[in-house]
């Protein structure tokens, strides 16, 4: 039996299997807003950007084809003339065209400011974590961040300062306690 018909995809177009995927992805375990407040800034300020640019352009577009009618009546063309309908209805569907690019751009620039966001916040929540387990007197180990996240270098000089103290243990060994303070009491 194969995996489509176990998973009752039998039969679905390539769209739909394409929605499945994606809403799978969305219900999948990953956490998507780490640090929900710096996260939604960073999405917020680039929604804004991409929102800025496409108002813009849209007053550029109206501009424009108010000037195309402005240059008509100026050289005398009668207002029944059919080039004005013509002119008109070019920029509905321009402004119909503009519409759908302008909703995907922003729904693109939310797609990558969560990846972006994504990736910062998600070293510093390693971080913060890894902190607070050695603050609670487990033996700190060495950090390690997804291989696309940034600040990959702030794992590095952590682990070489773990490293310069001989503190580092290896990743799944934990440290006997007891031994620990055993040696601690025929030190003094």
């Amino acid at each position: 039996m194969s995996v489509d018909t176990q998973m009752g995809n039998t039969g679905l177009s390539r769209s739909q299997k394409a929605a499945q995927k994606v809403f799978g992805l969305l219900n999948s375990r990953k956490k998507w807003l780490i640090h929900p407040r710096f996260q939604l800034k960073v999405i917020f300020f680039g929604v804004t950007i991409a929102g800025f640019g496409l108002v813009l352009s849209y007053l550029a577009i109206h501009y424009f084809f108010s000037q195309c009618v402005q240059t008509l009546v100026s050289v005398g063309m009668p207002t029944s003339h059919p080039v004005y309908e013509f002119v008109r209805a070019q920029q509905g569907y321009l402004n119909m065209i503009y519409l759908g690019v302008g909703g995907l751009s922003l729904l693109f620039s939310s797609a990558v400011g969560l990846v972006l966001s994504h990736r910062v916040a998600g070293p510093l929540y390693r971080m913060k974590e890894h902190l607070l387990e050695t603050a609670a007197g487990r033996s700190p180990r060495p950090l390690k961040f997804r291989e696309k996240d940034y600040f990959q270098e702030l794992a590095e000089a952590y682990n070489a300062e773990l490293q310069s103290r001989g503190t580092a243990r290896r990743p799944g060994s934990e440290p006997n306690r007891i031994e620990e303070s055993s040696s601690d009491q025929s030190a003094a």
